[in-house]
């Protein structure tokens, strides 16, 4: 097992734990003797690595900020499954130098002490000794093995506390992923900060709508909200109380944060064209009405009409529904100049990147926009577009937000841009800006789902394990070639092949109207290969 690589995924580690017991008989001294080792192994050094960069001078993402943090967490992944995410001072997810530094240190199996002296200098270790001046704080979601991967990733921290010099934790207990990069980017210890002040900001933008908007109907019914029995779960009351103050009735699925997180709910299973169980549970009393799903630790959400196949608003629709908005208020607007920067990933439905197009073309001359495709993962998002008056990232799966870098814009855009959280995608503040954007626009769901006609696609996944995931990157050109021959000749088609950053498995996205043949073919092609690794 030592020879076992451990990979840093799009936001951290991801890792199975099928019986949570096993993690209370860990011992740091045995290190990796078994797979069931692999997880508390891991916690265990992110742990003493958030005490290196609590103690370190290198700026974790150029802020001066003096806190850090992290969250047990494993999304939107299936209840067994849990992992961390660790944020950088300005509540980002931890740069690039930290995220390299952290897979050597989780995959050092020589003298590791040793490991740790030799890199001092690398790690930039601030002579102060001031145990103040460095906070971290820690959260978690709901799943049964949190609260023992917490103490473990404590115990990680004491270490690095010997070697390095102390640091205060906070433990914050169960909260959302984005409450905590809040937190984290404005140095507050209490999770109740983060909901007054997205209350406050949403109390100025309602004012705003009900003067500026005085003829749009301001009843806007009643939205069904899933939580996937997850971190949210038991902060209902927040988004019942400002959601009614646009006219807006809630009714709550999915609240239990006792049963398991993600269990056939959640917007990870919705976009797989299922309802969630409780919703289907009510088909024919909650037909037609407008739907909306977190996932477990409350960073994505889907949109959806309820149906026995339901109609998906995914983040590609939630996108063009925010830059429709924005392009709206726009309209008039007379400004020197102003930066509008989108940012999709390839998994993004090109319908969706043509109607964004199309609004570009019916913006002022002096509004100048560029559209960015990245890799997938909201880091990539973040880092394209920099620079911007105005950036709009969005992930297919619901993952996004809106930041607004200029004073420069009309008061509609300012307030809109205050409920956003700027630290990361937020399930909370982005169902509110869904629905003021709808209000805003004076749209219904139906009308909203017009927009555009999605190119039919498939994202499915084949299992790997992860010690063959060096031997298919090596094949992967090849396969790509082997895929190409598939396509030819299809019109309007495309397809990807890449490991998940989240996952022991190969994700295959296919966006073509013939995309279940093409799909079937290129899964086949890519069995055979993984048949032929694991024989070797």
């Amino acid at each position: 097992m030592d020879a076992y690589e451990i990979h840093y995924g799009t936001s951290g580690f991801r890792f199975t734990i099928d019986d949570p017991k096993t993690l209370k008989s860990w011992n740091q001294d045995t290190g990796i003797v078994n797979l069931e080792d692999l997880p508390p192994f891991i916690i265990y050094r992110c742990g003493i690595a958030l005490a290196i960069i609590a103690n370190s001078n290198i700026d974790t993402n150029n802020s001066k900020n003096k806190f850090i943090g992290t969250v047990i967490t494993a999304s939107h992944n299936p209840y067994k499954d849990n992992g961390i995410k660790m944020f950088g001072s300005d509540g980002y997810l931890i740069n690039e130098f930290w995220e390299n530094e952290l897979e050597k240190l989780v995959n050092c199996r020589t003298d590791f002490q040793q490991y740790l002296f030799d890199n001092m200098e690398k790690y930039n270790i601030r002579c102060s000794k001031d145990d103040s001046e460095r906070v971290i704080l820690i959260g978690r979601d709901n799943r049964e093995s949190g609260s023992e991967i917490v103490k473990i990733l404590i115990s990680g921290i004491y270490y690095g506390e010997k070697v390095f010099g102390k640091v205060k934790f906070i433990d914050m207990g169960i909260i959302c992923t984005a409450t905590l990069a809040w937190c984290v980017r404005f140095a507050k210890v209490d999770q109740e900060d983060y909901y007054k002040n997205l209350s406050n900001n949403w109390d100025l933008l309602i004012t705003n709508i009900k003067q500026t908007h005085i003829n749009n109907n301001l009843d806007r019914g009643i939205l069904i909200i899933d939580t996937a029995q997850g971190s949210f779960s038991t902060k209902t009351e927040f988004l019942k109380n400002s959601l009614i103050k646009l006219g807006i009735s809630t009714q709550f699925y999915h609240c239990d944060h006792l049963k398991p997180i993600n269990d056939e709910c959640g917007s990870n299973y919705v976009m797989s064209k299922k309802l969630p169980r409780e919703i289907l549970n009510k088909i024919n009393i909650l037909r037609g009405y407008r739907c909306v799903s977190f996932d477990g630790d409350a960073d994505r959400l889907i949109y959806y009409i309820a149906d026995d196949l339901p109609k998906i608003a995914d983040g590609d629709y939630i996108l063009c529904l925010i830059i429709k908005c924005i392009a709206n208020i726009l309209s008039n607007y007379n400004t020197d100049e102003l930066t509008i920067g989108i940012a999709q990933t390839q998994y993004s439905n090109i319908s969706s990147t043509n109607f964004i197009f199309d609004i570009f073309d019916k913006l002022p001359i002096n509004i100048k926009c560029r559209h960015i495709y990245t890799e997938c993962g909201v880091k990539h998002l973040k880092r394209a577009i920099n620079g911007f008056d105005i950036a709009i990232l969005y992930e297919s799966n619901g993952h996004g937000e809106l930041i607004v870098n200029t004073a420069n814009v009309p008061s509609e855009l300012f307030y809109l841009s205050n409920i956003s959280n700027i630290a990361m995608g937020d399930s909370v503040s982005n169902c509110l800006m869904v629905e003021a954007c709808l209000c805003m626009l004076n749209l219904s769901i139906d009308e909203w789902l017009e927009f555009y006609k999605p190119i039919p696609f498939i994202l499915s996944q084949l299992p790997l394990d992860n010690i063959y995931r060096n031997n298919f990157m090596n094949l992967l050109p090849k396969i790509v070639r082997y895929g190409n021959h598939i396509f030819s000749g299809h019109h309007k088609s495309r397809f990807l092949i890449r490991l998940s950053g989240t996952e022991s498995c190969i994700r295959v996205f296919v966006e073509s109207n013939n995309c279940v043949e093409l799909s079937r073919q290129l899964e086949d092609m890519i069995r055979q290969t993984i048949a032929n690794i694991c024989y070797l």
